[in-house]
């Protein structure tokens, strides 16, 4: 079957399977139903999630994007990528990425061009400290969440219409998405200090087992983390005091 812009859009519309697997429950912190409610309301241009995100070159001060190989006018601002989620593999972004310096944006998600690359209206510029700072916000990891499940119902969409390999995209999406999921959740729990039984533990409204191992393994990351943070902070004063002494030796 040939993959059209407007078939894309009718089999979003017709499929109806589930976008998040229920075995990854909520703890409070990520409530699934809610994801899966506001990724509908986003296929059917109900909601507009607010994200970060970049493109090659600067957004046009028009505010909307320009598609060369179809000769129009997008409905908002390309990005290249958006909320730390795998880059847009379109040849516009490739060849952008060559000759084009990265620039930062917020705003919110619209919906997808031509090349299947995210739109944004009421484009932001921000800077790159900004940029990695909001991806840890609660506000971003939400909307992350839900076009995830984008992707994952489009995968699953595609694949139940005979597009041939999109069965396999459609298990990959959703193992990144179940484990996006977990990883905020844990996280949120070593936050608040919730996790301190050396046993297997299992929360009121969670239905997932955490075991031991899995707290081991956040936090070794987190200990692996401070010490590179040391290393950096010494290292740097190290270079401030040689180039301190430099500056005395010469003034001499």
């Amino acid at each position: 079957m040939e993959l059209t812009k407007q078939n894309h859009q009718i089999i979003l519309k017709e499929n109806s399977s589930p976008i998040v697997s229920k075995s990854i429950g909520s703890i409070g912190y990520f409530n699934v139903d809610e994801i899966q409610e506001k990724a509908n309301l986003f296929y059917n241009d109900k909601l507009q999630p607010k994200v970060v995100g970049y493109r090659y070159g600067e957004a046009p001060e028009s505010g909307c994007s320009y598609n060369t190989r179809e000769n129009k006018q997008e409905i908002g601002v390309s990005m290249a990528s958006v909320n730390n989620l795998r880059e847009t593999r379109s040849f516009a972004t490739i060849s952008a990425r060559e000759n084009r310096k990265k620039f930062y944006y917020e705003g919110n998600v619209i919906g997808h061009g031509g090349d299947d690359e995210p739109l944004i209206s009421n484009a932001k510029p921000i800077s790159y400290n900004d940029y990695k700072a909001k991806l840890n916000s609660d506000e971003i990891h939400t909307s992350k969440a839900i076009l995830m499940a984008y992707y994952v119902k489009l995968a699953k969409s595609l694949a139940n219409k005979g597009y041939a390999g999109y069965e396999q995209k459609a298990i990959e999406r959703q193992k990144e998405l179940d484990n996006f999921i977990k990883k905020i959740n844990y996280c949120k729990w070593l936050v608040n200090g919730k996790i301190r039984q050396k046993s297997r533990t299992i929360y009121k409204g969670f239905n997932m087992i955490l075991t031991q191992r899995d707290l081991k393994k956040y936090e070794r990351q987190e200990i692996k983390e401070n010490i590179i943070e040391t290393i950096r902070l010494f290292v740097t004063l190290v270079a401030a005091i040689c180039i301190y002494i430099c500056i005395c030796i010469l003034s001499n």
